[in-house]
């Protein structure tokens, strides 16, 4: 098996994976004694890191041709966090905002919103377990105002999947004290996320 790392083939494995999904962690157990992680990853001239690719039914021989382009742990996370920052300086005004929808009088205006409001959601907290994981930090370990970041992120979707509920019903008042009274708060909670994930990133890095 030919494997290049940005063009370098020093690096070398003991065995040939019995699939990508196989030879990409052993890729990324190496990498990470470097501080770096896989950005793209091509066999045989494909990229198999695309979304629609099931690494685990990709087969490997000995003379397949591996490509393997990495990136600084520490950059890619940085530069997740950062466009985290981004996104999260909108997010407590629209959950108050759909709020005054549900209790004002037309209510219905306001669920085709709240459903990119949950997927959005559902992006943000995906890329913070993202920078979590290249780091290999644990989120039952850092803490926000004393509850972990992973009982924050499960709390959150309980309430979720409450005004999901509340939705389906038709239940507009309730959905409007959900996203009030409940996601509102944690929404404005996220920054303070994205505050202690960087803080032990640089502590971890220090």
């Amino acid at each position: 098996m030919d494997v290049k790392v940005d063009n370098d083939r020093t690096l070398s494995l003991e065995t040939v994976p019995a699939d990508a999904l196989a030879l990409a962690a052993a890729i990324d157990r190496k990498l990470s004694k470097q501080g770096r992680v896989i950005n793209s990853l091509r066999i045989d001239g494909t990229d198999v890191l695309a979304e629609d690719c099931n690494l685990a039914a990709i087969a490997l021989t000995e003379t397949a041709v591996v490509e393997v382009a990495t990136e600084d742990a520490r950059a890619l996370t940085d530069r997740i966090l950062g466009e985290l920052d981004e996104a999260l300086a909108e997010l407590p005004s629209a959950c108050h905002a759909l709020a005054a929808v549900f209790q004002g009088n037309a209510p219905t205006e306001g669920f085709e919103p709240f459903q990119q409001l949950a997927e959005i959601w559902s992006v943000i907290k995906t890329r913070q377990l993202d920078a979590a994981n290249i780091m290999n930090c644990s989120m039952g370990e850092i803490t926000v105002a004393g509850q972990s970041l992973q009982q924050m992120h499960e709390e959150l979707n309980r309430y979720l999947e409450e005004a999901v509920q509340a939705l389906e019903a038709n239940d507009c008042v309730l959905l409007g004290d959900l996203l009030e009274y409940e996601l509102a708060p944690r929404a404005q909670q996220e920054a303070e996320i994205v505050a202690a994930l960087r803080r032990h990133i640089a502590q971890q890095s220090a």
